[in-house]
C-alpha cells in the first residue's frame, strides 16, 4: 500500500505522489504540490499526535486539514475518512496487549468536532460514517484483503477503492 498508493491515487489526491502529478484534476501541478506539501505536514502531525495520545493536537491538525484541497468532499476530508477507517482496522487487527493510548471512538469524535464549521455538510456525513466504520463495500473488500496473503487481491481491492471520486 505504501509503495503503490502514491502511484495509483488520483492526481488531485493527497495520497498522490507530487512528482507524478502532471496536471491536477482541479488545478495546476504547482498548486496541487503546495496543497499536498501542506497536507503532508498536517497528516504527519496527526499521526504523531495519535501515537503520543494527544487528543488536543489531533483536533488542531484535523481542523487545519478539514476542507483542505479540491474535490467534494475536499481532499483533506477524504484523507481524514481514510485515516479513521484505517485506525479502526488497525485496532481490530492489533494483537498488542498494551494497545493504543486513545480509542478510535475518541479520535473519531475529536476529528468530527474539529471539522465542524470547517468543511461541508456532505463531508461531515462521510466523516461521521467513517468514524463508526460505516464504509462502502469496496472498503470492506480492501480491509478483508489486508489479512490475506494474496498481493493481487490487495492490488485489485485498492483499485476498486481508488475509483471513487477525483481526490478520494
Amino acid at each position: 500500500l505504501r509503495v503503490g498508493l502514491p502511484l495509483e491515487a488520483p492526481p488531485a489526491s493527497l495520497a498522490a505522489a507530487p512528482a507524478y502529478n502532471k496536471q491536477g484534476a482541479f488545478g495546476s501541478r504547482p498548486s496541487m504540490a503546495l496543497v499536498q506539501s501542506q497536507a503532508g505536514e498536517l497528516t504527519d502531525g496527526l499521526r504523531r499526535s495519535y501515537r503520543s495520545g494527544n487528543l488536543q493536537w489531533i483536533r488542531v491538525f484535523a481542523r487545519r486539514l478539514a476542507g483542505l484541497g479540491p474535490g467534494l468532499p475536499p481532499a483533506g476530508d477524504d484523507w481524514l475518512c481514510g485515516w479513521l477507517v484505517g485506525l479502526r482496522a488497525q485496532h481490530a487487527l492489533d494483537t498488542d496487549e498494551e494497545g493504543p493510548l486513545l480509542t478510535v471512538d475518541a479520535v473519531g469524535e475529536a476529528v468530527i468536532a474539529a471539522a465542524e464549521g470547517h468543511t461541508t455538510t456532505l463531508s461531515l456525513a462521510f466523516l461521521r460514517a467513517a468514524a463508526v466504520g460505516a464504509v462502502p463495500q469496496a472498503w470492506h473488500t480492501l480491509l478483508d484483503s489486508l489479512t490475506d496473503a494474496d498481493p493481487m487481491a490487495l492490488r485489485s481491492s485498492v483499485s476498486d477503492v481508488l475509483r471513487f471520486g477525483a481526490t478520494s
